[in-house]
């Protein structure tokens, strides 16, 4: 009628043609046609599977800068088929407009989740006015023959359920509906005296407030009222008030009033206290797709009763930011569950998210050409007006982000003694592995390290998305998301240098108590914290990211311990009455069962200044030394020259070799170079034609022996024919060594508990560092029981059964050694070498245990060839531990005859020997420190 106010009037022509009887019907004919066509035309666009991105608005210059991150979004899509097939991806294809894909994905998992499928399927049928009375008879049918809450239709997505919220039905169950919140409470920043309560309501505008009253009291005479608050409907009908002026150490239950009317439920928190206390419980984790299966989950960590909940990431899996609806709708689901609410009413949380809940797969934030510009937090949109809006409108936490450089890191404290960072790892990620690549980007590193050097609290809890340790990812050498950059450098491996400047600043500070603790992995490990050149031995970090994801992934040898299989949490005990504080990791399974590994530290073994993490092997100030130039990419790195004898060019070899062979080179100095120091180009020009060959490096990329090979000449990353992945025990690469350029003030200590493993595995097979060596004796005097991890930590060094000759009448005894001064290095004369073990524990009979330096080689077993250079040894029995040990000698020749101690140094290097003189039936003494130093400094 609009177009057509009175009927067309058409007559015959001659020849049986229609015409029209005046022009003006000619006009509303032709408009008519233009309508229909266009409203053709925009039902195809809603049904398209390309529809218009958010992306589709940016200039020319923006879409320049922005590269790959601001494309069409197949990057960040992952598997199609899984977009195409997957349940979660229904309000996806209702926000693109693609109804039959959403009731094709509802149908295709109708099996293995019924519910949530018939949820998408009346959200399918909602979306026409043909078919919203069908959606609305099947959700009563829902609501009246299963447990699913109303509250899911009323939360929404509301912009996908408008049509329902019409019909008569919705109406009716609405108005049946006592008062109530849809979501939370959901507790946040807890402190001694204050609390946060985050809820979402029905309406824009209700009001919310909380009322207090300690247990034991009566909400009526005794009780706290929190400010009021309001929902807004920009913030997705979300509100948070703030209750101040409450009791430290207090237990509280509190209630919600909305809009005036207090409501039935009642809850329970309690405030941190404010004097440091006796001990402090946290709970965390990772990687919680929504399955109904495992939400059980938040009941388990909850009766462990933690103080904090930390949600380290991957909290959900909506992979495509593009679409608010699709994100919303993926909180909605675990918001809604009871397991997760009444945890989080109770237990205050705090959150950071990871790739698949920020944007998808190894996902980066930030592209290099943004860095540093105005376009750094506007590019690309969907960060800051979908992933980041949508995190903010859905936890928390005390703060995001800094004024002017916004986020979800951000820090709080549980009691005094414990103080929690927060870090976000991918609003300001750049690509990695390449010259200025940044995860944290610089005003967040800074932030981050300024808060640890002004950190009093006893321990500092540092928790990234993604392992701070080595080796913890490996993967394909592409990643099958972010095109030729590797997967393994997800983590901090692909970002070494800004690693290595938070650990040497912790370090150099002597920050103590700092310990990690991440996400990512699917299943949960301890580790020590590992560099290119060494291990830190004061850096340990945990990570368990398996809370309710189905698959979990493989362990991976590098772990000190771990476990997969159905989902675990992580907690962290804190004992703070040991003189010593006392920091234990342990993992708790779905059922409540705890694992019997667990990681046990003290405070002083997260002391750095309790070690040294540089070694004679990585040396000092060796460029002059090996007479090799520096400055090709760096002035702290410097690599062999032309001028480096022919032995310097060997042929292709494997890694392992060509990591022996740069160690042993003309001095201490010598090592592999590192990926990023042959991609800044530190080897160029070094001579031997290898500009265009591959050269190893001495970073892994994938677990199970995988190494980097680059071209000599140095390759962007997004080359990806310049660099390779390749099993380090493959010929496939040339060798080329770096040296640093700096060197360290003070003693060169040698070796210590945190630069080598001791012990052998517990199988007795696998040798983590110490090696058997028969030095005198028969054969027959030992047997082939091998030193053994003390505790579950394997942090020090037992013996199960160690037996030998009577080496204080003069006979040598069964002995276990480890190499501490590598053969062939540069030992000034008159240095004194000294070696300190403590003993910490003992069995039930007593032995007599020696310590000693020899300068034979741990693989050798001549006992011509084994002098003891200095021992110390002493009674070993229960009752009078601990007992140290330490001895000092002095090298008195470097070079000379062949007799001489300096020579056999020089040839074999030093080994560090323990050894018993009879045998014990059980654990004879637990090694808890080693250390070698040497004097003068290296």
């Amino acid at each position: 009628p609009l177009f057509f106010p009175y009927p067309l009037s058409l007559k015959k022509k001659k020849g049986g043609k229609m015409r029209a009887n005046n022009s003006r019907t000619v006009v509303r004919v032709l408009m008519a046609v233009a309508i229909l066509a266009a409203c053709v035309a925009t039902a195809a666009a809603k049904k398209s599977k390309k529809a218009p991105m958010v992306q589709s608005t940016l200039t020319p210059m923006e879409q320049a800068l922005c590269g790959s991150l601001c494309a069409d979004f197949p990057v960040y899509r992952g598997d199609q088929k899984e977009v195409a097939t997957k349940l979660k991806y229904g309000m996806w294809h209702l926000a693109k407009g693609s109804i039959s894909r959403a009731a094709f994905v509802a149908k295709n998992e109708a099996r293995r989740y019924p519910l949530e499928a018939r949820f998408i399927d009346i959200a399918a049928l909602a979306q026409k006015r043909s078919t919203v009375d069908t959606a609305a008879q099947l959700m009563m049918e829902l609501l009246r023959e299963t447990d699913f809450p109303f509250t899911r239709f009323m939360a929404g997505p509301r912009n996908l359920l408008s049509l329902l919220y019409k019909t008569r039905e919705f109406q009716e169950e609405l108005a049946a509906q006592p008062p109530m919140i849809l979501h939370g409470p959901l507790l946040g920043d807890v402190t001694a005296r204050s609390a946060k309560f985050w809820m979402r309501t029905l309406e824009h505008n209700d009001e919310v407030q909380v009322v207090l009253s300690p247990e034991g009291s009566n909400f009526l005479t005794t009780r706290i009222l929190s400010y009021k608050g309001r929902s807004k409907q920009e913030d997705d009908f979300t509100v948070v008030v703030s209750a101040v002026g409450l009791n430290p150490d207090t237990r509280y239950l509190y209630k919600v009033m909305l809009n005036g009317v207090m409501l039935a439920d009642i809850y329970d928190m309690r405030t941190q206290p404010v004097l440091p206390p006796a001990a402090v419980n946290i709970a965390f984790g990772g990687c919680s797709s929504y399955n109904p299966v495992f939400e059980k989950m938040w009941n388990t960590i909850l009766a462990f009763k933690p103080q904090a909940f930390i949600w380290t990431g991957d909290n959900t899996y909506y992979n495509m930011p593009d679409e608010m609806d699709h994100v919303q709708y993926m909180f909605y689901r675990r918001w809604s569950r009871p397991e997760f609410r009444n945890l989080t009413a109770r237990v205050p949380v705090y959150a950071i998210y990871d790739d698949h809940d920020f944007a998808g797969n190894d996902v980066h934030g930030t592209a290099m050409e943004t860095v540093g510009t105005p376009r750094e937090l506007s590019l690309p949109p969907w960060k800051m007006d979908i992933a980041l809006k949508a995190f903010q409108n859905n936890y928390n936490n005390p703060y995001y982000g800094q004024t002017g450089n916004p986020g979800v890191y951000h820090d709080f404290f549980v009691s005094p003694s414990v103080h929690v960072i927060m870090l976000d790892c991918r609003f300001y990620r750049t690509p990695p592995a390449r010259a200025g690549s940044s995860m944290l980007g610089q005003k967040q590193k800074q932030w981050l390290l300024d808060t640890l050097l002004a950190s009093t609290a006893v321990f500092k809890i540092v928790v990234s998305s993604v392992p701070m340790s080595s080796g913890t990812k490996g993967g394909e050498p592409v990643s099958s998301t972010l095109g030729p950059i590797p997967g393994a450098w997800d983590t901090w491996d692909g970002f070494p240098e800004e690693r290595e400047e938070i650990l040497s600043t912790i370090e150099n500070n002597d920050v103590k108590g700092v310990f990690f603790v991440a996400g990512d992995r699917h299943r949960c490990d301890a580790w020590r914290v590992s560099r290119e050149s060494s291990v830190h031995p004061w850096a340990y970090e945990a990570t368990c990211a398996h809370l309710t994801k189905t698959a979990s992934q493989e362990l991976v040898s590098e772990e000190i311990f771990g476990y997969t299989g159905i989902p675990k949490f992580g907690q962290l005990l804190f004992d703070f009455e040991p003189s010593d504080p006392m920091l234990v990791y342990r993992i708790v399974d779905l059922d409540g069962n705890v694992m019997p590994r667990t990681l046990t530290l003290t405070l002083s073994t997260l002391t750095p200044s309790n070690y040294h993490s540089r070694t004679l092997q990585t040396g000092c100030g060796n460029c002059s030394t090996l007479g090799w130039e520096a400055g090709f990419g760096s002035a702290d790195v410097c690599s062999a020259t032309k001028s480096s004898d022919s032995a310097a060019c060997p042929s292709a070899t494997s890694q392992r070799e060509a990591h022996t062979y740069c160690h042993s080179l003309m001095g201490t100095g010598a090592r592999l170079c590192s990926v990023n120091e042959l991609l800044n180009n530190e080897a160029k020009g070094t001579g031997c034609n290898f500009n265009t060959e591959l050269v190893w490096s001495s970073t892994p990329c994938a677990a199970n022996g995988f190494f980097y090979a680059v071209e000599g000449d140095g390759t962007p990353f997004d080359q990806q024919e310049g660099v390779q992945c390749l099993p380090g025990d493959s010929a496939q690469a040339m060798v080329r060594c770096c040296s640093s350029n700096t060197c360290p003030s003070g003693p060169c200590i040698v070796a210590n508990n945190g630069d080598f493993e001791l012990g052998a595995a517990e199988d007795g097979a696998t040798p983590w560092g110490w090696t058997r060596l028969l030095l005198k004796g028969s054969t027959s005097d030992h047997d082939s029981t091998g030193l053994r991890p003390s505790g579950d930590d394997a942090g020090g060094l037992a013996v199960g059964t160690l037996q030998g000759s009577h080496f204080l009448n003069g006979g040598r005894g069964t002995a276990f050694c480890q190499q501490v001064v590598a053969a062939g290095a540069a030992i000034p004369p008159g240095a004194i070498v000294s070696a300190a073990v403590t003993a910490v524990s003992a069995g039930n009979s007593f032995a007599s245990v020696r310590v000693f330096l020899t300068s034979v080689l741990p693989d050798e077993s001549d006992p011509a060839a084994a002098p003891v250079l200095a021992a110390i040894a002493t009674n070993i029995v229960p009752g009078n531990l601990p007992v140290d040990l330490s001895l000092n000698y002095t090298v008195s020749v470097v070079g000379g005859s062949p007799s001489s101690d300096g020579a056999n140094i020089r040839a074999h290097g030093l080994a560090l020997c323990l050894e018993s003189n009879r045998q014990v039936s059980t654990a004879l003494v637990a090694w808890d420190s080693v250390r070698v130093t040497m004097t003068p400094s290296c």
